[in-house]
């Protein structure tokens, strides 16, 4: 947020998107843990907690055996997540 304020909805919305996150990071569900991570992460650019979230769900879609981000996946899509991953940790 430019202004460093939340509103009272954009506040009831990070606590939304983090369980909402972290619930789909607890089944495996990575499309769906990836949106509402990343989309906290927006939210709270200076939040270290939302930025470690969002990179570990990257590290583990890419790491888990199941993931389609392995290298069993779609290359493109392999490569695609890998540059997110790289952008979570820089």
């Amino acid at each position: 947020m430019p202004s460093g304020q939340l509103t009272a909805d954009e506040y009831r919305r990070t606590g939304y998107l983090h369980r909402r996150g972290i619930g789909h990071l607890e089944n495996m569900e990575w499309a769906e843990s990836e949106s509402a991570l990343s989309e906290l992460a927006d939210m709270l650019p200076d939040n270290r907690t939302a930025l470690r979230n969002l990179a570990i769900e990257r590290t583990l879609a890419l790491t888990e055996p199941n993931s389609p981000w392995r290298s069993s996946g779609s290359p493109q899509e392999r490569q695609e997540f890998s540059g997110a991953v790289e952008r979570a940790i820089a």
